[in-house]
């Protein structure tokens, strides 16, 4: 079973702070023990490149605001991700393998749409454009 534990839309403050904000309810997706203020924690990109993490929360104070810090900015710059682009954390509760992160960003291209898929075909008017995610950006190839 797959839950979606974040779906942000990036903010300069995600970038120049180095972390992205998490609800506090995904809090409960991670085996933190009590009085523990941070986790590292692995999540796969679409590629299968498994990524590390740390997600922190506030020492005192009676909320707990987490925040994805340590291997944040080296998935930002990887992914080309940039301002408006969203980025979606889930997690799989698989029988087999137990639990895995999985974490893409959905790249947003003005009036093109979100691209959080391999190939996207579009047929509009007399052209056909086919969508392609090479790397970290997505290409459109236009077939007349």
């Amino acid at each position: 079973m797959e839950t979606e534990l974040v779906n942000k839309k990036l903010t300069t403050l995600y970038i120049v702070h180095h972390c992205l904000a998490c609800p506090a309810g995904t809090l409960g997706a991670f085996q933190m023990v009590q009085r523990q203020n941070a986790i590292n924690f692995n999540a796969r990109d679409p590629t299968g490149r498994v990524w590390e993490f740390k997600l922190c929360t506030r020492i005192v104070g009676p909320h707990k605001k987490p925040v994805i810090r340590s291997g944040w900015m080296g998935y930002v710059r990887e992914k080309g991700a940039t301002v408006d682009d969203f980025i979606i954390l889930t997690m799989v509760e698989d029988a087999e393998n137990g639990v895995s992160f999985h974490l893409h960003v959905c790249f947003n291209y003005c009036n093109s749409g979100f691209i959080d898929k391999r190939v996207i075909i579009n047929l509009s008017s007399s052209i056909i454009s086919l969508w392609v995610l090479l790397g970290t950006k997505a290409v459109a190839v236009f077939l007349l």
